[in-house]
Parts: C-alpha cells; sequence; structure tokens
C-alpha cells in the first residue's frame, strides 16, 4: 500500500507507524509538524521535545511500518464491529429459541467468525467488506 498524503486516514496510520519506527510507547511524548499537510515524505518533520531525539526513520522502514499499522489497525475495527454483531445476536442461541430460528442464526454467527481469514478490510470504515445478512 503506498501513502497517500491527501487522505486523513492514511495520516493516522502514518503517525501511529512513525511511533512505532521510533521505537516509542504510546505513552511517550511524540510531535510532528502539521503531519496533514506534510505532503510527502520529505514533509514529514519530528518535532524535539523533552523526552525524546528522535529522527524520521528511512522511507523504506516506514513505508513497510505503515502497511503492518493499516492492517493491523483495520482488522481491529473488523473485529469489533463483528464482535457487536455477534453479541447483539447472543439472544439467538438460548434455550427458548425454537431450533429452527437457531439453526438460522447459528449460519449467520458462523459466518461473522470467519470474517476476519475471508476478508481483507481496505480502509478504516469496512467499506469492501460483505456483510452477512440477518435472519429474518
Amino acid at each position: 500500500m503506498a501513502i497517500n498524503y491527501e487522505s486523513k486516514e492514511d495520516m493516522g496510520y502514518l503517525f501511529i507507524a512513525l511511533k512505532e519506527c521510533c521505537g516509542l510507547d504510546s505513552n511517550t511524548a511524540f510531535k510532528v509538524k502539521d503531519i496533514h499537510s506534510a505532503g510527502s515524505y520529505a514533509g514529514i518533520e519530528i518535532l524535539e521535545s523533552d523526552t525524546n531525539k528522535v529522527t524520521v526513520p528511512a522511507e523504506s522502514d516506514l513505508e513497510t511500518k505503515f502497511d503492518v499499522v493499516k492492517s493491523r489497525e483495520n482488522f481491529t475495527l473488523l473485529r469489533k464491529q463483528r464482535d457487536k454483531l455477534l453479541k447483539e445476536s447472543d439472544w439467538s442461541q438460548g434455550g427458548d429459541v425454537p431450533d429452527s430460528l437457531k439453526t438460522k442464526w447459528q449460519a449467520y454467527r458462523q459466518t461473522l467468525r470467519d470474517l476476519p481469514a475471508s476478508q481483507t478490510p481496505s480502509d478504516m470504515f469496512l467499506t469492501n467488506i460483505t456483510w452477512p445478512t440477518k435472519p429474518s
């Protein structure tokens, strides 16, 4: 995946990738000069702070880390949405639910469980994911 310096979504992932490339944890102060208007790799400027003296990583290292971060974060969002839908359908597996209805919902729930293995999210909005239809 190439970094789209015009995309707010990609700039969020880029910020995370920069922190990880620099070996910083989520609690370490880290400032980048207006990452949303960097425009290109050359426009990235890490501001000096009293907690670190890091420099911009090599472009190839940053792009590799960016790909990892974007994939990981998108899969996290997919799993969160999937888990929400599973929780909303937990009622369907209760002991007082007729078997005919329970079976329909079991298929739906299995398709949800299989989503991370069967589909790859392309963006944080999960626009390319084909969600199963809830049984009627």
